[in-house]
């Protein structure tokens, strides 16, 4: 009698352990076909309807000399708009003979410029921005450099063109612009960062506006924006030159 239930026992054991190994062994099928396509883990696709992951193509960071409220990304073989642009529109950023200008809340000194260039458009930075807005340019030689009005940078900025000749976006971030406004401090009051990607030309667009000075300048009419630039093209440089040799530069 003993025998007879050992041997029942016995097998109910392997009839269990048969059992739950083969419903282990087909989860780990079901999942394993699940979470593979074209031979990848499923986890390592982008989800569909995803949008990809915009790195950097090239970075910099660096102070830039600002004069008359302004500093500016130019190209040296011709205008970056084909029409000027006010900077009344955004508070922000406009066209004035040929160059974006960028305009700060200081009248002289140094702020403090990151730039960032990408294959396509990426999401604004999540930081402590005040004012953000976009502007299309135009590279006719694949280079679009940040440039002080009147002098040069120590170290120069990556260009902005990181694919060439072409049309771009510019989108500028800034914060810092109420602090010293009219003056020229010491110290860096204000920071920007500039992203640029490749982008068919579209209309001049505000993202954030917080800013004091930027709506003063919203709000002023376009023949009354503090535009202090040159007209024709190429003036700013032949005073820069001019500056530099007075300076024994």
């Amino acid at each position: 009698m003993s025998n007879i239930i050992e041997n029942v026992i016995a097998g109910l054991i392997v009839t269990t352990v048969a059992w739950g190994a083969a419903w282990i062994w087909s989860r780990w099928h079901r999942r394993n076909t699940r979470t593979r396509h074209n031979g990848k883990p499923a986890r390592n696709r982008p989800l569909a309807g995803a949008t990809a992951v915009t790195d950097p193509i090239t970075t910099g960071h660096g102070p830039v000399g600002v004069h008359y409220h302004q500093f500016l990304v130019t190209d040296p073989g011709g205008p970056v708009a084909g029409e000027e642009k006010d900077a009344s529109q955004t508070g922000l950023v406009g066209i004035t003979a040929g160059d974006a200008t960028i305009h700060t809340g200081i009248h002289t000194g140094d702020v403090d410029v990151t730039v960032t260039t990408h294959r396509r458009e990426p999401a604004p930075d999540a930081g402590q921005w005040e004012k953000i807005a976009e502007i299309s340019l135009h590279s006719p030689t694949g280079t679009l450099q940040v440039t002080p009005l009147m002098t040069d940078l120590d170290e120069d900025l990556p260009s902005l063109a990181a694919t060439g000749p072409g049309t771009y976006r510019l989108r500028v971030h800034a914060r810092g612009r109420d602090q010293a406004v009219d003056l020229a401090p010491d110290t860096i009051t204000e920071h920007y960062l500039l992203q640029c990607w490749p982008a068919p030309p579209t209309p001049a667009q505000l993202l954030r506006a917080t800013d004091d000075y930027g709506s003063q300048l919203r709000a002023e009419q376009p023949h009354q924006t503090r535009v202090t630039t040159h007209t024709p093209r190429g003036q700013h440089r032949q005073e820069h030159d001019i500056l530099r040799r007075s300076l024994g530069g």
